[in-house]
């Protein structure tokens, strides 16, 4: 009967006092911050999505809503608008995410009166240079 071979096996030693405890906290953290890294990657795949949506929608929009104000169809007009509202309002771009990458004006460029733009600041730069290499020359 009894064996030694039917016994089940014994049960781990309880851990002391707070030392349990402490190794299932260390647990949730780490699952918890997995869980987080997982879902900010999956946001961060989504929104890329919604921009690459974005970008291939708003021309369209755009076009239909030249349409719609050159033929003076104010509803198709307004639902136009309404359709460019909910995409933006989707994608929910930031301020920095809706300047185009590549060369750009000046943002000092307020007044058409006076223009500040980069022409200037690029001739500065390039006399500067020319008279650097001038002082070489010599």
């Amino acid at each position: 009967g009894n064996s030694s071979s039917d016994r089940l096996p014994a049960a781990p030693a309880a851990p002391a006092d707070g030392e349990g405890e402490a190794a299932a906290g260390d647990a949730e953290p780490n699952a918890e911050v997995e869980s987080w890294q997982a879902k900010d990657e999956e946001n961060s795949k989504n929104r890329a999505r919604a921009f690459e949506l974005l970008r291939e929608l708003m021309p369209k929009v755009v076009r239909g809503a030249a349409y719609a104000s050159a033929a003076r169809a104010d509803q198709l007009l307004q639902s136009m608008l309404l359709v460019a509202l909910n995409a933006l309002l989707v994608a929910c771009p930031s301020p920095v995410e809706c300047v185009p990458k590549g060369a750009q004006s000046n943002p000092e460029d307020i007044d058409p009166e006076k223009f500040v733009g980069r022409g200037a600041e690029e001739a500065a730069e390039r006399a500067e240079g020319e008279a650097q290499a001038e002082e070489g020359a010599k």
